[in-house]
């Protein structure tokens, strides 16, 4: 048998050059959905997390000229609510439904945060003391941290040592979702801050 000149030089296909070229047209594939118009980006892109919402406050007090009896360090509540998507950002910082709370406006440039916060706390029938308090902060997404300074003024007769000034720090966490079925009270964080 005698075989013809171009099948004497054809010879398979080499494999590396069958495979980058199916490589090429699965590539080509994979990038283009709905006739080509559309690219699919194989690293979508994140949601930035959100700081509205109710958070849970601890606090220390590092630096203090007040008299050590008094109750006052930052915040001065366990559970604190963040709005910043209104006219008025602000923040309210309360315990369950009392009546205690206290709020101010919240500026958030970045994930800078800052805030003032005003109480008064009543020690006896004759004392009560008014705290100014800015706090300054940096958020994330697992929480929000910073520094906290509070002026601290008597009104009445609360003896020497007033006023005076606390320094100390703050951290925020994301308070744990509600389990279902678990039904909360509207005023488990009360709204102390800037009308909406």
């Amino acid at each position: 048998m005698r075989l013809r000149g171009n099948d004497m030089n054809s010879r398979p296909p080499r494999l590396p050059q069958v495979l980058i070229l199916l490589a090429a047209a699965g590539l080509s594939n994979a990038c283009t959905r709905h006739g080509g118009s559309e690219s699919k980006n194989p690293f979508p892109p994140t949601t930035p997390p959100s700081i509205d919402g109710g958070w849970t406050a601890t606090s220390s007090m590092a630096v203090s000229n007040c008299p050590s009896t008094i109750p006052v360090v930052p915040i001065g509540f366990p559970e604190c609510f963040i709005r910043t998507t209104t006219s008025s950002p602000g923040i309210s910082c309360g315990l369950g439904c009392s009546n205690d709370c206290t709020g101010g406006p919240l500026t958030m440039i970045g994930d800078t945060i800052s805030f003032a916060l005003s109480r008064t706390i009543v020690l006896t029938d004759t004392c009560s003391l008014a705290v100014t308090e800015t706090d300054a902060g940096t958020f994330t997404e697992s929480m929000v941290t910073g520094a906290a300074t509070l002026s601290v003024t008597a009104l009445g007769g609360c003896g020497p040592g007033f006023p005076c000034q606390i320094q100390g720090s703050f951290v925020l966490l994301p308070r744990p979702p509600v389990p279902p079925g678990i039904l909360l009270p509207d005023c488990v964080v009360p709204w102390c801050g800037p009308p909406p």
